[in-house]
């Protein structure tokens, strides 16, 4: 059970050993900041995984746990036996359309995903059931995922996204579950087919609209929920995409309105906080994006709906005006 909205088993019988939880111990499940390693917290990280042959199944279960859970569980079993085979469950949308089928596992340890590896899981299941459960803040923040890879992938995508986007706050059941399996496996596609699936490269297009999100997260102590952040990161690089002649005037209100009408605030104060040079600390991100790809700047835009190119370099007198156009954006709404 559990695949595709079937009702999902409430866990293993007695005597059945053959599928066991991960369980890192020490951590707040909460939210990303449950994602932070603490070192001095005397506890570090414990896992019941005796043997190191057999599956293990991760529930990640509660009302806001999900994508955090699903990468530092990946990071546990990636390590313990040097790779356990590992079944997700994840229980969000965010996990269930975009973390859950990825190879990333990681925590936040002096900077956002900075200990990790990539292992893919054994199994995913998907059962929609469990998103019933899910805060109106949750539900939405997987949708944020599903705009970022029709943006850069999927024309008919995007098309059938910006058409439903007002099904999403009001809780359209069949509308989220739709958007689930179709970005799932948009993802799933780039991850097999783009020959790079451990990021070996320097590009990095699953991260469209990321490098301000992630330092959105740190910049508000991830009181800004990835997606929120997500949402943000695709509107304000599509603000910039439009200033260089990447996206048509057209292309970036349907975005802008899409994205709106899915139930996203689209600014946070966190954009005019600036650091002793006068410079918007948001902008650290585009520093800490290429320190964290380990070489040049790489950074995914748009080149219409529905294609990406990369570019080595941000002019940023015209991502200032960027930020001044969102914030408008916001206010003029």
């Amino acid at each position: 059970g559990g695949l595709h909205g079937e009702p999902a088993a409430r866990g293993p019988r007695d005597g059945q050993r053959d599928v066991r939880r991960v369980l890192p111990r020490g951590l707040d499940p909460a939210d990303q900041r449950g994602r932070e390693l603490r070192p001095r917290d005397g506890r570090g990280v414990g896992l019941h995984a005796p043997r190191p042959h057999g599956p293990r199944a991760v529930v990640d279960g509660g009302r806001r746990v999900g994508r955090a859970q699903e990468r530092r569980r990946g990071l546990a079993a990636g390590l313990v036996h040097r790779g356990l085979r590992l079944i997700r469950v994840p229980t969000t949308v965010l996990a269930q359309n975009d973390a859950g089928v990825g190879v990333k596992n990681a925590v936040n340890y002096l900077g956002k995903n900075a200990l990790g590896t990539f292992a893919p899981p054994f199994a995913v299941l998907n059962d929609f059931e469990f998103l019933r459960s899910l805060s109106d803040r949750d539900w939405l923040s997987g949708v944020a995922e599903a705009f970022k890879v029709a943006i850069i992938r999927d024309r008919n995508f995007f098309e059938d996204l910006c058409k439903a986007a007002p099904k999403y706050p009001a809780r359209d059941f069949d509308a989220m579950t739709t958007l689930v399996a179709r970005c799932a496996t948009l993802h799933l596609d780039h991850i097999r087919t783009n020959g790079d699936p451990f990021e070996y490269g320097t590009a990095r297009p699953l991260d469209f609209g990321h490098w301000s999100a992630h330092k959105l997260e740190l910049l508000s102590n991830f009181a800004v929920s990835h997606g929120e952040a997500v949402a943000t990161g695709v509107l304000l690089d599509s603000i910039y995409a439009h200033s260089q002649g990447w996206l048509s005037a057209d292309e970036l209100e349907r975005i802008d309105t899409g994205l709106r009408q899915s139930g996203f605030a689209l600014w946070f104060e966190e954009f005019n906080l600036r650091d002793e040079s006068g410079e918007r600390r948001v902008f650290g991100g585009l520093r800490d994006f290429q320190e964290h790809l380990g070489g040049e700047l790489c950074v995914t835009f748009p080149r219409g709906i529905g294609a990406r190119f990369e570019v080595n370099h941000i002019a940023l007198d015209a991502m200032e005006a960027a930020v001044v156009e969102l914030e408008r954006r916001a206010q003029g709404r």
